[in-house]
């Protein structure tokens, strides 16, 4: 009876497998990253065009938009009157409340009415690049979503908040009227996103 070889792979073979799992780790890790941090903002872009649609309601029964204004503390975007316009206590403001989210609590976002350009947002958001490529100005009204005042649900914060707040304290969002949306996944404690190349379309 003839004695049977065994043969197992040689080191070249093993250097190349090793190869080409590094080089699709290197491919895929960059897109899987992104994938994760466009999914997470996705959650604010939800409430964003909620937002939105909210407004253009509103100017349809009452004839114009508003300012709403940021509210860290309680995040009360839904009966909060209009910052800037003449109006009573019978008369809310956008009937949105998310109550719990998954990223974007109440306290993140806020509405800017008629900026003339970018520059007359606050902070950060006066660099988002509306008028990149020739584009207009943002149209109308401006909803901001800032991660950093998300709140964490935890303890005895059970309503208003967000459940994973903490994932999104860098990212900033803008979106206009027209539906434009740009995002800044940069932001540091300092609140950066102070340059138009921070900011790309969603």
């Amino acid at each position: 009876m003839n004695s049977m070889k065994k043969k197992g792979f040689t080191l070249v073979e093993l250097l190349v497998v090793l190869v080409i799992i590094g080089v699709l780790a290197a491919i895929a890790t960059p897109m899987y990253l992104q994938h994760i941090k466009r999914a997470r903002a996705s959650d604010a872009v939800a409430t964003m065009g909620l937002l939105r649609q909210a407004m253009r309601d509103y100017n349809i029964n009452k004839g114009y938009f508003f300012t709403v204004k940021e509210d860290i503390t309680n995040g009360d975007i839904q009966n909060q009157l209009p910052a800037n316009k003449p109006t009573t206590s019978d008369e809310p403001g956008l009937d949105v409340n998310i109550g719990v989210a998954q990223y974007f609590s109440n306290q993140a976002f806020q509405v800017v009415e008629t900026p003339t350009d970018s520059t007359t947002l606050p902070s950060p958001f006066n660099a988002v690049p509306f008028t990149k490529d020739g584009e207009p100005a943002a149209v109308q009204f401006v909803v901001l979503s800032n991660g950093k005042n998300s709140k964490d649900c935890g303890g005895s914060i059970k309503d208003n908040c967000a459940i994973n707040a903490n994932d999104v304290a860098n990212y900033r969002l803008a979106m206009d009227n027209s539906g434009r949306v740009f995002v800044c996944y940069t932001a540091d404690k300092n609140n950066k996103c102070e340059t138009a190349s921070d900011w790309t379309i969603y």
